[in-house]
């Protein structure tokens, strides 16, 4: 039998000290210890691993509540928690082992791995840009030119072909003197 209240816990204790006391809420240790608290019983989101690991090592155990996702319970065992008040027992109770068991040591190098190949790929797309800017191809048996960047010679050469139809329109109204309103 556990008790919650913190009303009347020293009654409590007294009358029987084999009640395993709890509290609903989080305490500094040295309290949690002179009140002869043996459980925490919190919310998911008020704990961390640390503290899990803290009130363990003190040997306070810990109930979250509510976890009703696998993903959340997963993750609530990897922390090291006791137990666990859910809505969805079974869906919870066909998990025999966490989702995705992964070591912390394996998830920094998981995002730092993934932090270096994103890096490489960042300057690799920089530096084919670079390339093509200055006017080099894969394979090309044309001349190079250093001084016009393939875009500037595309948006040139588009602009070049406009004027000239236009030039060529417009000199084909004054031949035929046809007026353009």
């Amino acid at each position: 039998v556990l008790w919650l209240p913190s009303d009347l816990r020293s009654l409590v204790h007294q009358m029987d000290p084999d009640l395993q006391q709890t509290s609903g809420s989080r305490l500094p240790l040295e309290e949690l210890q002179r009140n002869n608290i043996v459980k925490l019983n919190l919310p998911y989101s008020s704990m961390s691993a640390d503290l899990i690991s803290e009130y363990g090592a003190v040997n306070i155990s810990t109930n979250l509540y509510v976890i009703s996702q696998p993903w959340l319970y997963s993750l609530a065992w990897c922390s090291g928690v006791h137990s666990v008040t859910t809505n969805a027992p079974q869906l919870l109770r066909t998990l025999n082992s966490p989702l995705l068991l992964m070591s912390p040591e394996e998830y920094n190098l998981m995002w730092i791995l993934t932090d270096v190949i994103s890096f490489m790929l960042v300057i690799s797309i920089f530096y084919f840009h670079r390339w093509r800017e200055r006017g080099l191809a894969f394979c090309s048996d044309r001349e190079i030119k250093l001084s016009n960047s393939s875009y500037n010679q595309i948006k040139t050469g588009n602009l070049l072909q406009k004027v000239k139809f236009i030039g060529f329109v417009g000199e084909y109204f004054l031949e035929k003197k046809l007026h353009i309103y």
